[in-house]
This record gives structure tokens, sequence and C-alpha cells, in this order.
């Protein structure tokens, strides 16, 4: 029973702090297909202080003094490398703090970008520490979330990046407004779960680019994604529409999405750009 519990507090912790993420994610590729990563994670400080709590409460030794609490752990961002795919290396990392916030900034090398794996699932980011043992980690993510690249030399160079999009009738229709009032109900605990979450990801070319696909396109910077919850939440009708049509096709997404102020999602699928130094 009391394994059972732990498991229980811990899905509603992890739910709860992985949506009040603001994760920014930015892949830097050099003209040679070289390049770095850097993702920015924040989080409310009362929330990070809360977890802390759990987390000293979920220590396996009361004889000895919990770890405290950290979102910026280097050693677990120098074994995340790993996961971004070959030949990439932990650069540097630091806690940055900021109007009520604090996370880290973290910064990866890579050889080739077409070795590069990208996992957007927040869950991804952030570990429960000694409460979780990573298993809580593995079992919310998954190579359904993954962005992977394809890069040919060349000037000009060409990236070619494959997004994680089901295809039109592989959406999920379990949580349909048409479904049980169950179903209703934890969809709507679940967006209330993700109403202060922000997630954005970029890709800036170290040249200039000649051609792309690609609708958000400055300078040399690509915004694929950036999603703030909180413009959802705060047009009422939109919500309602996403709600009521549960959309399963990016087009359907597109519709919701396209009126909504300072909202970016990208639906070309593969994104192709071309750039030269």
């Amino acid at each position: 029973m009391k394994n059972f519990i732990r498991s229980f507090l811990l899905i509603g912790l992890f739910l709860f702090f992985t949506g009040c993420i603001d994760l920014q994610t930015t892949v830097n590729i050099n003209p040679d297909g070289s390049g770095t990563i850097e993702e920015v994670l924040f989080m409310n400080s009362a929330i990070v202080e809360i977890i802390s709590q759990f987390a000293t409460s979920f220590s396996d030794d009361s004889t000895q003094t919990a770890e405290e609490f950290s979102l910026f752990n280097e050693d677990e961002l120098k074994e995340r490398e790993a996961k971004f795919g070959t030949a990439v290396q932990y650069v540097s990392g630091e806690k940055i703090e900021e109007e009520g916030k604090e996370g880290y900034r973290v910064v990866y090398s890579f050889v080739n970008v077409n070795d590069l794996i990208i996992n957007q699932n927040p869950g991804d980011k952030i570990s429960l520490g000694n409460m979780d043992d990573g298993d809580m980690n593995e079992e919310e993510t998954g190579s359904e979330d993954n962005i992977v690249f394809q890069f040919r030399p060349g000037n000009p160079a060409e990236v070619i990046i494959n997004m994680p999009y089901a295809e039109p009738g592989e959406m999920d229709t379990s949580m349909s407004d048409e479904s049980s009032g169950q179903d209703s109900s934890s969809l709507n605990q679940v967006m209330n779960f993700m109403k202060d979450m922000k997630i954005a990801f970029y890709v800036n070319l170290n040249g200039e680019i000649t051609e792309s696909n690609a609708s958000y396109v400055d300078g040399s910077k690509i915004t694929l994604l950036d999603f703030n919850f909180a413009d959802l939440f705060k047009n009422q009708e939109k919500l309602s529409l996403f709600k009521k049509k549960n959309p399963q096709s990016l087009d359907e997404l597109k519709e919701i999405f396209k009126d909504i102020p300072g909202m970016k999602m990208e639906f070309n699928n593969p994104v192709t750009i071309k750039f030269k130094d």
C-alpha cells in the first residue's frame, strides 16, 4: 500500500510540475552539419520549493540529510547528453533565476546533425531525483515525441527536419466531448495542468537562408513551435472549439490555432531549409 500511495502521488506531482514548465530549445546548425543545442528551462520558484519539500519527505533514509532538490543538477544534465544521439557532448550549464522563477541554461555540442534526436516532451527535461529513480521519465516519454534531422552538405547546404506529428486519423479520440462524461472530465483536468506551460523550439542556421518552406522565418532563425498555453486559455472561444472538435488532422489544428495571438506552430512536415555561408 505504501508503494501504491507513493506512485500515485508521484504521478500527480509529475503532471503538476511538468505543466508549469517554461522550456525553450534552440538548435544551432553550422554549414558543415555540426552545431550546438541550447536549452533554457524555468519554473515558478514556489513550485520548486514544493517539489523540494516532497523530495525531502520521500528520502529513503531518515537518518541522513536529504539532498536539496534543484532544477539545475549538472551531473544529470551531463548524463542526458546520450539522449540527444551519438557524438553529443555536454559543454556548459548554469542555474538561472528571473522574476520569481528559477531553472537552468545548458549547452550541448554535436558533430553531425544527422545523428541528433530532440525529444520535446517536457517530462524528458526534469528528474524527480531520489523520488523516482528515473522511472517516471522513462514512462512519460517516447520516440513519438522525437524531432530528427537530415543534413545534405553543399553551398547551399540543406537541412530537413522531420516533426513528430500524427497523420490525420491517427490522433487519439478517447477524450472527445462525444465520449463519456468521465473522459470529458479527464480532458479538463489535463488541460488545467497545462495552462501555465510554455514551449518554444527554434532552429538557428549559422549562415544565410536561401530557401525554406518554413512558415516562420526571421533572418537566420526558424520557429517550429512557440506555444504559450495561457494564450489558449484566455481565448475561451478557441478553447471551447478545441474541446468540441478534438482535432483529428493537422488542418483542423491549424484552423483552431491560426488566429491566437503569439501562437506559432509549424505544420509543414518535413521542414526543408537551404542555407549558405
